[in-house]
């Protein structure tokens, strides 16, 4: 334990091997396909916070806090921000989480050049105090914790930073027991587990707005603990977001297009307890109201589907371009918003007989407010009568997920809508989509 605002407890835990070589995450896909190409993160700036862990270095014989250290090749041409002068080596918790998060042997983004460090303290004190930020777009946070009656401030601080600032945020849930509410209870998140399922699930509530009914992690990644399974996460928000044109490079995006890219279908391991779940969403108990399994989220990562989106055909809805095509391949769009009682509507015709996987994100406020906005996402068959044939529309988180069978020959609508309840004005919000199988 640590003191910080009030009380902390941190989880620290050792960092697996990198994922194996039959490519459980489709980058080596990714690579081979693009090419030297391939955005590598080298416009991005990032946030490394860890827990600041004192650990003994068998070697130097001398305490080192939690650091990543700027003398191994795996960071060479990496300018470290924020260096505490004591931690020359730097813990063994941040050297494997900086190897995939944006080293240039592990990671998914090689590229970056710029990173800033905290540990978990200052990074919270900087919230509580409304700090100024440096210009990081993605933040990894391997680490959990709770602050007692801080939480409910630290996260809304959270949330507010997020949407100011456009951050993706990576962070971890525990391995395995119950969840804390640092910070995967915060709404402008992407919560990180692990492909075997043995992980905490949910968020925990703190007060009427961040209640305990939403689902957590949102994806989840093949590692032994949360600690490695978060990196990868950030290191492919990094990939996505430097693939990403600037009117259109919003963490909102890189969120749902990494939502809409995983696989519901992958390799939960060889545990025999792993092995007895029922299947993504094969049973009625593990079902979300928006689209998810309580277990696992969206899926498993997948950089190659999620780059697939993001690269893909940005297509407006028909409110925003009365002339707007169909969605006929992968692809996504950024609105800056849909008003309270109104709906955006996408057609859809499908070339072949297809699934249609699909997210839709937007922010929470944060900061003061008492409510969120309330968006749903419904696919209507058009072809004849129009009618409703799935729906997401839980009303309690900043995200729906709808996955549906599509047949070749018929014409479908894929509408955004706003609850005039909850919703006040317009509110921005990210739809990634995909058309195909896993």
């Amino acid at each position: 334990m640590i003191r910080t605002l009030t009380l902390l407890v941190l989880v620290l835990v050792a960092v697996s091997p990198v994922a194996s070589a039959d490519d459980p995450l489709g980058y080596e896909r990714l690579k081979k396909m693009i090419g030297p190409e391939l955005a590598d993160g080298s416009g991005v700036v990032v946030g490394h916070v860890e827990p600041p862990s004192v650990l003994i270095d068998a070697k130097a014989e001398s305490k080192l806090r939690s650091h990543a250290p700027p003398d191994l090749p795996d960071f060479d041409g990496i300018t470290f921000h924020n260096l505490a002068p004591s931690t020359p080596r730097g813990s063994r918790h941040a050297v494997g989480v900086a190897k995939r998060f944006y080293g240039n042997r592990h990671s998914m983004s090689p590229g970056v050049r710029d990173v800033h460090l905290y540990t978990a303290d200052q990074f919270l004190r900087g919230l509580a105090s409304n700090a100024r930020w440096p210009q990081v777009r993605v933040w990894n946070h391997s680490w959990v914790g709770a602050s007692g009656a801080s939480d409910r401030g630290l996260l809304r601080a959270l949330d507010q930073a997020a949407q100011r600032h456009d951050w993706v945020v990576a962070v971890g849930v525990t391995n395995g027991g119950a969840n804390k509410p640092l910070l995967c209870s915060a709404f402008n998140v992407l919560s990180v587990g692990l492909s075997d399922g043995s992980h905490g699930t949910g968020a925990v509530g703190t007060d009427a707005l961040y209640g305990d009914q939403r689902h957590r992690p949102h994806l989840v990644a093949p590692a032994a603990t949360t600690s490695a399974a978060t990196p990868q996460v950030a290191s492919a928000a990094v990939l996505l977001l430097d693939s990403l044109a600037a009117p259109v490079a919003h963490a909102s995006v890189v969120r749902a297009a990494l939502m809409a890219g995983a696989s519901r279908r992958f390799d939960r391991g060889a545990d025999p307890a792993a092995r007895a779940q029922p299947d993504y969403r094969a049973h009625p108990s593990v079902r979300t109201a928006n689209g998810l399994d309580t277990r696992f989220g969206a899926g498993q990562l997948n950089v190659f589907n999620s780059y697939r989106i993001v690269t893909g055909q940005r297509v407006r809805s028909l409110q925003a371009d009365a002339d707007a095509g169909p969605i006929v391949a992968s692809g996504f769009d950024f609105a800056q918003g849909v008003e309270a009682g109104t709906a955006s509507v996408y057609r859809i015709n499908p070339k072949a007989d297809q699934t249609l996987t699909s997210a839709l994100i937007w922010n929470a406020p944060g900061g003061v407010s008492r409510r969120i906005a309330d968006l749903d996402l419904t696919l209507k068959d058009v072809t004849d009568e129009p009618t409703s044939i799935a729906e997401s529309a839980a009303g309690n988180d900043t995200g729906e997920h709808l996955r549906a069978e599509l047949e070749k020959g018929r014409s479908y609508e894929l509408v955004v809508s706003a609850s005039g309840e909850r919703a006040q004005g317009k509110t921005a919000y990210a739809l990634a989509w995909r058309l195909g199988t896993d």
